[in-house]
Formats: structure tokens, sequence, C-alpha cells
């Protein structure tokens, strides 16, 4: 994706300028916005485009900046700091998956959950007497109205089970390449295409956010889970906001945690739903995954 900003230098004195120079000083990769404009004059203004490829993911600052200028022998330098800053997050690639098979055994396509809670959630099992304790948007007024006393809703969970996407972001788990790949007659102003970073964070974050968007684009409830330099969890939920939380938690994950992901699945065995898919992105070869794995299946 592409990354424009429109840079306007307006002159508020009568006095023309000859030239104005402005240096960026943001951490956007391949961010040129250095820029060097003539003739400016008095009460005049001048505007420039400029087109950022953002070829890396993360959460980047933009700015400070200055404003350098002179006159035409350089004698009399003048310059002023622009202390602003703002910051802009590159969300990660995402490749639309035409399918995504579903593992086979009890969870085929996500098994009946037929608990009662005390959410709030889509599915209505009946109706019951207002007990101590129950909401008011619990309460159901067509029943009440009918029967002259306090009836309120029950629901059940989601029959679809959670998905969950468990991202493995321990440091030991992480391979990089040190050669940085560059494409055949590339341009740096205009990339012929954007290839991920050779990296395993990279393609497991690509993973996750395209597996976040196939099944939310499936109405599924879909959480997200992974213990990079902090915890990240994001409750499973639907819809385009859902989405984009998880895209953001994905954009600043660096793949430097210190806890293996077999650990991970036993710290959160209590939190993973009944009944939830839970999928787990990494590349570790640890003997004590498959263990773990088999455990977290067990009691699902």
């Amino acid at each position: 994706h592409a990354f424009e900003e429109a840079i306007t230098l307006v002159n508020r004195s009568r006095i023309p300028k000859l030239w104005v120079e402005l240096r960026d000083q943001s951490e956007l990769p391949n961010h040129r916005t250095s820029v060097v404009m003539v003739g400016i004059g008095g009460g005049r203004e001048r505007s420039q485009m400029v087109r950022t490829y953002c070829t890396l993911r993360g959460r980047f600052r933009l700015g400070p900046a200055e404003l350098h200028a002179g006159d035409p022998f350089g004698l009399f330098p003048v310059s002023r700091p622009l202390p602003e800053i703002h910051h802009l997050v590159v969300l990660p690639l995402v490749t639309p998956l035409p399918s995504f098979p579903l593992p086979s055994g009890r969870l085929p396509g996500g098994v009946a959950v037929t608990e009662p809670t005390q959410q709030i959630t889509p599915n209505a099992a009946g109706v019951r007497e207002y007990l101590p304790g129950d909401g008011f948007n619990r309460i159901h007024w067509v029943s009440t109205a009918r029967r002259r006393r306090l009836i309120v809703k029950e629901f059940e969970l989601d029959p679809l089970g959670d998905v969950w996407i468990l991202l493995d972001t321990s440091r030991t788990a992480q391979w990089r390449s040190l050669q940085a790949e560059r494409i055949e007659g590339e341009s740096p102003f205009l990339p012929r295409r954007i290839s991920l970073p050779p990296a395993t964070i990279e393609y497991g974050v690509a993973c996750a956010a395209s597996l976040v968007q196939h099944f939310l684009r499936q109405d599924r409830s879909v959480g997200f889970l992974a213990y990079d330099r902090v915890r990240h969890s994001i409750q499973p939920d639907r819809g385009a906001p859902q989405l984009i939380r998880a895209l953001e938690t994905l954009a600043v994950i660096d793949g430097a945690g210190e806890t293996a992901v077999e650990d991970v699945l036993r710290i959160e065995d209590t939190h993973l739903t009944r009944g939830a898919m839970t999928l787990v992105i990494t590349a570790s070869t640890s003997p004590g995954l498959v263990p773990a794995l088999r455990a977290l299946r067990a009691q699902s």
C-alpha cells in the first residue's frame, strides 16, 4: 500500500523565499519527504505530493522535521524546527483464502454447545421468571406484559465454537535471514511487488492475519492470543471491528517473547472456551509441543 502526504509551505511574509528545504526525521522506511521548494513569492504557497510505499508492518513515527532557508550564497542560513510528531500504523499483509481445511474429528465445522450463559448472545434459548441479580436488559417485555410478572430471556453459547488463533512469538522459535532479499530490477521509488521479509515471524503474522479475516468473513467468532514482549489477548468476537483490532495487534508484534508455545498452551488452557477450535501457528520443533497440543485437544 502507498502512504500519500501533501506538503504545503506557505510564505506569510511579503518577501519572496528563494528556496526552502524541509528535512524530515521520520522512522517510516523509504520515507522521502525531505524536499526543496524554490521561488515561493510573498503571500504565496507551494505544495508537493509525496508517496511512500509501505513494505514493512509496524508502528512508525512521523516527524519531527526542520525547515532550512537562506540567501543564494549560503552566508545567512536560517532554520526552524517543526516538533510535531504523529504515528502511522502499517497493517500486516493479508491474503484472501478461498478455503481453509478444518481439522477432522469432533470439530469439523464447529461443535454444538448448549450450555446456558449469563452473557447476552444472539442465541435465545427460552424465557423464565425474573430472579434477583438478573439484568434489566434481559427482560422480555412481551412475556412480562402477558403474564403480568417479570420474565427474562435465557441465552446459550454460540452453537458454533469460537476460533482461537494462537501465534508463537517466542524468540527461540524464530529464524531470520541475515541477507536482505532484493528483487532484481526493483526501483526504490516504485517497487514492482511487495514480498515478506525472510523471517518466520513475518510469515506467521501474515498467516494469522489471513486466517482471522477468513473466519470473520464466515461470520465466525474469532479470538487472538500471543505471548510477545507482552501478552496479547483479544477475546472472540465478530465483525469488521474485530478484524481491525487483530490487525493492529499483529502490526506491532516482533517475535521477541520469552515464553515457549507449549508453555503458552498450558497457561491458557483454562481460558480457551470449551468447544473452541484453536489454530496454532508456529515454527517451533520443540519435543514438548506435540504433548501440549494433545492435552489441548483432549480438554476441548
